[in-house]
């Protein structure tokens, strides 16, 4: 049973952390495309 729990904790932190990257990544790659343009 902790098995399982351990399990979907580990699946929920991993859908969190993907869903905060596309989330994030957007607004990331855009200030870097305006970073190297500028130089």
């Amino acid at each position: 049973m902790d098995k399982l729990v351990g399990l979907f904790l580990q699946f929920c932190m991993l859908y969190y952390l993907i869903m905060c990257l596309e989330c994030t990544l957007p607004c990331w790659l855009s200030q870097w495309s305006s970073l190297l343009i500028s130089q």
